[in-house]
């Protein structure tokens, strides 16, 4: 339950996850600015919207509280579910392009939910956008509380609050990693330089196979480090994209030429829709980038024999166009911890010593970086699809 049980002893709010008396409740929650003041603090998003749902629970004494917020893309929800038991974070299948905003968020609420029809529904709009919503529950023989009136704005108003939060904090973690990754590059690669120096010098006079071997594994590690280092680099302050008009499906279907070894080797029924004259502004270099780590992701995620969907598309958002590619495989799909970290530097969900973890994170560097989102669902039956939606 994170902070709202590390807070549980603090201030007004000691009995936050706790059922408490329905005065005791009113007094508590009986203001915007109680709630507001409860859940600001909490980071990641979906600590905040578990204190959110303890909060709308016992404010209107409902049985079951669902509480969802849109991501940064519209296949993106957090959702999280309060009841007698405590709360929790749901998972979430993510809305597809065709649906309409409010009505397709309410239907995946109610879907991850796991109840009936829910008593209530309450939209969540930020400047007459839907952003989130709430549905409640109501106890056998118990009515629901009337919902105060500015509730509902001031949870909005919390939702945006915490994905700026989560924005600014993110621009700072980069630069602080900037800043480290600067510094580890010049004190640790001059003396890396030197081990790899020496080492091809010894392994140039070395008949014995053994230290043959040792050195080049000396070798290979200390240019693997060196490696690490220029992705920390990288990651944190990218080069500016060099941008080009370029066609998606015409890049995508070169890129996917690099791995035909690969894939033949593994035996993988890889299937491609690539529309034609997908026209996007981006860094020819940096788009293969992207393109080779969702599909190299997918590769090492299927089993041999198993299945990938590579599709081009566009999609209307009204204003504009936007250029849609999607990855998808049969994989094993996500553990709870390598979802919450899955674009993060250095994680990687494979074993220890596999890889360095910056194939997502850097094609997810490269696509913000480009004005783009990219956002992973899991499939129903299995696997994991990866979707970068890049404007024309």
């Amino acid at each position: 339950m994170g902070i709202v049980g590390r807070r549980r002893a603090t201030g007004a709010f000691a009995a936050m996850g706790e059922r408490i008396p329905a005065a005791t409740v009113e007094e508590r929650w009986g203001s915007a600015e109680a709630l507001l003041a409860a859940a600001i603090p909490i980071r990641p998003a979906g600590e905040a919207l578990c204190d959110l749902a303890l909060c709308w629970r016992d404010r209107l004494r409902a049985r079951v509280v669902v509480v969802g917020r849109r991501g940064a893309s519209e296949r993106e929800c957090f959702v999280a579910r309060a009841d007698a038991s405590g709360v929790r974070n749901l998972p979430i299948t993510p809305a597809t392009s065709g649906e309409g905003r409010g009505e397709s968020l309410q239907s995946k609420l109610l879907a991850a939910s796991g109840e009936g029809g829910a008593d209530q529904w309450i939209p969540l709009a930020e400047s007459g956008t839907v952003i989130g919503g709430v549905l409640l529950w109501a106890a056998p023989g118990v009515e629901l509380a009337p919902c105060p009136g500015e509730w509902a704005t001031t949870t909005a108003r919390l939702m945006t609050l915490v994905r700026t939060y989560d924005r600014r904090l993110l621009h700072d973690k980069l630069e602080a990693m900037a800043e480290f990754a600067a510094g580890a590059g010049h004190e640790i690669n001059n003396p890396l330089g030197s081990i790899v120096i020496a080492s091809q010098r010894l392994l140039r006079d070395e008949t014995d196979p053994e230290r043959r071997r040792l050195l080049s594994k000396i070798g290979g590690q200390a240019l693997r480090v060196r490696d690490m280092i220029g992705d920390a680099m990288l990651f944190a302050r990218p080069p500016e994209p060099q941008f080009e008009e370029l066609d998606l499906g015409e890049e995508t279907e070169r890129v996917i030429g690099r791995f035909a070894d690969r894939i033949s080797e593994k035996g993988i029924d890889l299937q491609t829709e690539l529309l034609s004259r997908v026209s996007i502004r981006a860094d020819r270099t940096q788009l293969a980038v992207v393109v080779s780590e969702l599909l190299r992701n997918a590769i090492n995620a299927v089993e041999d024999g198993g299945r990938i969907v590579v599709e081009v598309a566009t999609r209307d958002c009204g204003e504009q166009m936007i250029a849609v590619l999607t990855v998808r495989d049969d994989g094993k799909g996500l553990t709870c911890e390598e979802r919450a970290h899955l674009f993060d530097p250095f994680f990687s969900g494979r074993q220890a010593g596999r890889g360095l973890g910056f194939g997502l994170s850097k094609a997810w560097r490269i696509v913000t970086n480009h004005g783009g989102e990219i956002s992973v669902t899991e499939s129903e039956d299995a696997g994991l699809t990866f979707t970068v939606e890049w404007p024309t």
